[in-house]
């Protein structure tokens, strides 16, 4: 463990809380993808050391740190425990969302509340009936008053259960256009959870990505009324597809780190041997 610990603290800013978050993701790691449960000790670790908001404004409560940073963090708990970084990998995506659209108006307040409480969010984007195409629903927001409603058939939602909000595409309205959509943050405490499947997610179980009808009845003040077009070709794909990789990269660090260990343990076996892989190791360390 001595090299994976030196690999999965070094590739992070030295935060308070952040090496005690990939101990407890990496101590948990095969139990997680074991039993396929949620990473529990590592999320709450990452709550303690009020990492879930780092990313956030300072005049909103956060400490404004850059994508890149929340890549190295990424990094190192993808490192300790694929599941762990992944989660916080898609919660930074949407949390990226309310830093860059949730500043100002009523729906600062629910940034606020994120940040205030380090709220977990998931994203529902997907639909059964749209072929995986994220930017457009058949599903639409139906206002009443100050409430607003949406039942969705999502094929996917990580750590739904888990989650304090979910992140939720829908039509504008009835009438909108499959790609007019708008997203709707809604608490955990007005949304219901029908599982619908399962998804055997190889090396991410501890994602907890099945399948559900999710339905939501909440305050306007949750719906963020931008474009969902621009949410996500500003923030969200490239907020993502940067997160993700973070983790992947996490993940082939700590397959190195097994890998040079390995070797290094083969070569004091057989002094007297050369191996090729131990001198091309050498070279690379």
């Amino acid at each position: 463990m001595d090299d994976f610990d030196g690999i999965a603290t070094l590739r992070a800013p030295a935060l308070p809380g952040l090496a005690d978050a990939v101990r407890f993701a990496a101590a948990a790691a095969d139990d997680v993808d074991r039993k396929a449960r949620f990473p529990i000790e590592a999320i709450t670790a990452i709550k303690q050391a009020k990492l879930l908001s780092c990313g956030m404004p300072f005049e909103l409560g956060g400490r404004g740190y850059r994508v890149s940073e929340l890549a190295a963090i990424a990094r190192a708990l993808g490192a300790a425990c694929s599941a762990a970084g992944m989660v916080f990998a898609m919660h930074q995506t949407q949390a990226l969302v309310l830093a860059k659209y949730a500043r100002s108006g009523r729906v600062a307040g629910l940034a606020k509340a994120v940040i205030a409480n380090e709220a977990l969010i998931a994203s529902a984007t997907t639909e059964n009936v749209t072929g995986g195409d994220i930017g457009t629903s058949s599903c639409s927001i139906v206002t009443d008053g100050d409430v607003v409603r949406v039942e969705k058939n999502a094929p996917v939602i990580s750590y739904a259960e888990y989650a304090d909000y979910i992140g939720v595409t829908a039509r504008r309205s009835p009438q909108a256009a499959k790609n007019d959509q708008v997203l709707l943050m809604s608490p955990a405490r007005d949304t219901t959870l029908e599982r619908i499947s399962t998804w055997d997610t190889m090396g991410f179980r501890g994602t907890c990505s099945p399948g559900y009808v999710l339905s939501a009845r909440t305050s306007s003040a949750n719906l963020l009324t931008v474009d969902y077009t621009s949410i996500l070709a500003t923030t969200m794909l490239p907020a993502s597809h940067t997160m993700w990789a973070a983790v992947w990269l996490g993940i082939a660090d700590a397959a190195y780190a097994k890998a040079r260990t390995a070797v290094r343990q083969a070569a004091s076996r057989a002094p007297d041997v050369t191996l090729p892989q131990a001198s091309l190791l050498a070279d690379l360390t």
